[in-house]
């Protein structure tokens, strides 16, 4: 696999393809969370980790992927 440089992980970030999915994502997460107020999901903690794991992905960083460069 080619390594990733944090300029190339930046590019990626801000590419409009990847910033259409974060939109979706976030759509798509707070759909879930509405519902998990309203009780509309039979299984709410699949819910919560669905959300989670939505969160997870949007705010990963270079680092959480390649580690501190400079370490």
């Amino acid at each position: 696999m080619e390594p990733v440089t944090q300029e190339g992980f930046t590019e990626w970030l801000t590419s409009p393809v990847t910033l259409k999915m974060f939109h979706t994502l976030k759509a798509e997460r707070e759909q879930l969370k509405e519902g998990l107020v309203y009780g509309n999901f039979e299984y709410p903690d699949e819910v919560r980790g669905m959300c989670k794991a939505i969160s997870n992905f949007l705010d990963v960083s270079y680092e959480d992927l390649y580690g501190n460069p400079s370490k």
